[in-house]
Parts: C-alpha cells; sequence; structure tokens
C-alpha cells in the first residue's frame, strides 16, 4: 500500500470535531470519507468495501516498497494528549480502539488524490505521510493534520484538529491524540 494512499486510509477512518476527509481513487472513482462529532471513530466510512483501505483501493503492487504495509488486521490505538480543550470547553473526548483491515493488493488501486480542502504530502524516504486540510461548515472553519510514520510494519503518528467560530473566531475545540498500529 503506497504512503500516500494509507494516508488518506487513515484520514477517512477518524474523525475529529466535524472534519470531513476525502480521498479518491482516480480508477474506480470511489471515494472513502468520513465527517461527525468530535472524538468518534467511523467504522462505516473508509475502512471497508471499496472505500478507505480495503477492496480495490490497494498498494502499487511493488513488494519491495519499503513503506508498504503488510496486509491484515490491524488494531488501532488513540491516546489523548493532555492540555487541549473540547467541545464545550470541557476535556478532548478519548478515540476508542478500532480496526483496520488492510487487504493484499491485486492491482495498481490507482492514484489517491486528497479531497476538497486537503493536501497530502508524502516523504518515501522516512515513509511519513502528512495530510492537512481546512474545511468550513456551517459558519465553523475545522484545520487538521495527520503526520503518520510506517517504520518497520508498525504505524504511528499524531492527530491534531482545530475547531473555531468564523463569526467571533472563538475555539469551540482543540484537540491532539497520538496513533498506534498494532498487526493482530
Amino acid at each position: 500500500m503506497s504512503m500516500v494512499r494509507l494516508g488518506c486510509v487513515l484520514a477517512s477512518v477518524v474523525t475529529l470535531a466535524g472534519l470531513v476527509v476525502a480521498c479518491s481513487d482516480d480508477d474506480t472513482g470511489t471515494t472513502g470519507s468520513s465527517s461527525g462529532s468530535s472524538g468518534t471513530s467511523s467504522g462505516d466510512n473508509g475502512s471497508s468495501g471499496d472505500n478507505g483501505s480495503s477492496g480495490d483501493n490497494g498498494s502499487s503492487g511493488d513488494t519491495g516498497d519499503k513503506c508498504q504495509l503488510a496486509p491484515g488486521t490491524y488494531t488501532t490505538t488513540y491516546t489523548t494528549k493532555p492540555g487541549g480543550t473540547g467541545p464545550g470547553g470541557g476535556a478532548c473526548t478519548d478515540i476508542p480502539s478500532s480496526d483496520i483491515e488492510i487487504k493484499e493488493s491485486t492491482g495498481d488501486g490507482g492514484t489517491a488524490e486528497p479531497g476538497e480542502g486537503c493536501t497530502i504530502e508524502a516523504d518515501e524516504a522516512t515513509c511519513t505521510v502528512t495530510t492537512k486540510c481546512t474545511t468550513t461548515t456551517s459558519g465553523f472553519t475545522t484545520t487538521s493534520e495527520t503526520v503518520m510514520t510506517n517504520k518497520d510494519g508498525k504505524v504511528t503518528g499524531t492527530m491534531t484538529s482545530k475547531t473555531v467560530n468564523d463569526a467571533d473566531e472563538s475555539v469551540i475545540s482543540d484537540c491532539s491524540y497520538d496513533f498506534e498500529w498494532a498487526k493482530k
């Protein structure tokens, strides 16, 4: 699985503070996306079927790719970083652990493209993907960043999400998380 596609998979699996992220597959036109409220994890979008991590959206087929993640089921564990502010001024919501299935590729899977308002930067030398998004919905702007690294088959990273009220620029939520994928 290419690092850019892996970045799209993670971005489409995790939802923070109303964040909307989408990555599409040029070959099939399918899209993996997620949206919702603070601290929730979406299992419906991005982790199964034609969307996100499984189905036809696999790796480039290059088995020698040092950044490629081995097929299988991974448990994603999130740790809420201290000092953030959740909705209503409370603590940031903990994100529950979830499983992600990476299937073996049967083709090149196309090229991952970032959703509207998002950019993806891949550093093949360090196997790191950075996904940055800015979305505005109903008078609220959410900026987010996910940095993930696949080193020796282990995926680790950080996610941040900040939502502000556009009318008065007050901060609605500002949360950060560390995450790790462990193969079952």
